[in-house]
């Protein structure tokens, strides 16, 4: 994999500092993230339009997703392999004026490409419900805050559960049980992400059932396995929650990571 130094792209120009102080200052936008490989991206159209339906459902304006797609072609700049990360945020809004339709800007990210890691998780469940949780937001301090205090009690990660004691999602992933030969997601709010989805179409065409519905903590204890998803990986297999354990299972991790990879990459 190259290495090389992140660069941030602003509208098709080098961010200025004055330009990242608001984005920061203003803490207000919403994002995607993903892996570049060989100049293309697995479920790039679902990116492109995860940014155009936030941007309208936000801020009352439209975004083309083939400019962004022009601004993400001049922020890698030729690079083949990166992560990417996109950001929206209102150019216009201050803390005493926040006009609609808001005029957005769209800052690129790219750093060097990240491993897919299928290290076993450890999760410890947590109440919380994210705000508007169906937008990819910044407003990430409390799923960062739950990681970092799941960290200190000696988990890797927290498994958020909703006011009805059902599960719903982690900080930065989606969560799939397996029960029998089938896979089950959890049907409680969420962000519908991009590397779930992905799988989930993958699990389709090799024929293997999959559906969402509640799930209860208390029925934790009565599915095969666990694993998570996002975009960093696919499978990443989880050995228990709270404490209750999973069994791993290397032939079912990577049927999972062959079910998403069963999407062809699309090119920038």
């Amino acid at each position: 994999m190259s290495t090389f130094a992140p660069r941030f792209r602003l509208d098709g120009g080098d961010a200025t500092a004055a330009q990242l102080a608001h984005v920061a200052r203003l803490n207000h936008g919403h994002f995607t993230s993903f892996q570049v490989r060989g100049g293309a991206v697995r479920g790039l159209d679902l990116h492109l339009a995860r940014l155009r339906d936030a941007t309208r459902a936000l801020y009352a304006t439209d975004l083309d997703p083939q400019h962004v797609r022009m601004l993400l072609r001049d922020a890698l700049g030729g690079t083949r392999d990166a992560a990417v990360r996109i950001t929206v945020f209102p150019s216009d809004w201050r803390l005493d004026a926040m006009p609609s339709p808001a005029r957005v800007a769209v800052l690129v990210g790219v750093s060097p490409p990240t491993q897919r890691s299928l290290r076993p998780l450890r999760l410890c469940t947590v109440e919380h419900e994210r705000f508007l949780p169906q937008i990819k937001h910044v407003g990430t301090f409390a799923s960062i805050q739950l990681r970092a205090q799941a960290r200190r009690d000696g988990f890797d990660d927290a498994l958020f559960v909703d006011r009805h004691d059902c599960i719903s999602e982690g900080t930065v992933w989606n969560i799939g049980f397996r029960a029998d030969d089938r896979i089950v997601w959890p049907d409680a709010p969420q962000l519908d992400g991009v590397a779930m989805r992905l799988l989930s179409d993958g699990l389709a065409r090799a024929g293997i059932a999959a559906q969402r519905c509640s799930v209860p903590r208390t029925l934790l204890a009565t599915f095969d396995g666990a694993f998570v998803c996002n975009a960093g990986g696919v499978g990443h297999p989880v050995v228990a929650i709270d404490d209750i354990a999973f069994a791993v299972d290397d032939a079912f991790t990577q049927c999972l990571v062959a079910c998403h990879d069963s999407n062809a990459a699309q090119a920038i």
